[in-house]
């Protein structure tokens, strides 16, 4: 099943739990529906067919080196010269070492009906940060962007691996 698939179904079968946190601080609640599928998202790779940036570069944030990867859903809002983007949305870094010669982890906001979701774990245990909403430090410093996006649509254009 793909993850996409995965959180719609998750919306209709599980009530919304928020659990709102401050980057800085793992999560010690039991793994939420959305997690689940965003971690299934990132590991199942089918976000390597997305619209990418063209190699792994150092972050201007605190994500140190990272790739980052569109969905068709946010890169056709994008094209579009949308300031908010629809539900379904998601951007996915994958995060590198420092030189960015191995994958360590990922980051992925993703925008459901309720707002957005902020993820960022790094193996093997892939528990570092789950957060809802845009009250948190991750949305803090993803609010200069255009919907909380920071990358620009220039940084895309390639779908080759």
């Amino acid at each position: 099943m793909h993850a996409m698939t995965r959180i719609a179904e998750v919306r209709v079968v599980f009530p919304l739990v928020v659990v709102l946190s401050a980057c800085g601080a793992p999560s010690t609640t039991t793994r939420d529906p959305e997690l689940e599928a965003m971690l299934e998202l990132a590991r199942s790779g089918e976000y390597r067919t997305w619209s990418r940036e063209p190699a792994p570069h150092r972050s201007a944030g605190p994500h140190s080196t990272v790739r980052t990867f569109i969905n068709p859903t946010l890169e056709q809002s994008l094209r579009a010269g949308d300031t908010t983007f629809p539900v379904g949305s998601i951007a996915l870094k994958e995060l590198f070492d420092g030189p960015g010669t191995k994958r360590t982890g990922w980051a992925i906001d993703w925008k459901l009906e309720d707002g957005w979701r902020f993820f960022e774990g790094f193996d093997p245990s892939l528990n570092e940060y789950f957060l809802k909403g845009t009250d948190n430090g991750c949305a803090g410093c993803h609010r200069p962007g255009v919907d909380y996006l920071l990358t620009p649509l220039s940084a895309f254009g390639t779908t080759d691996p």
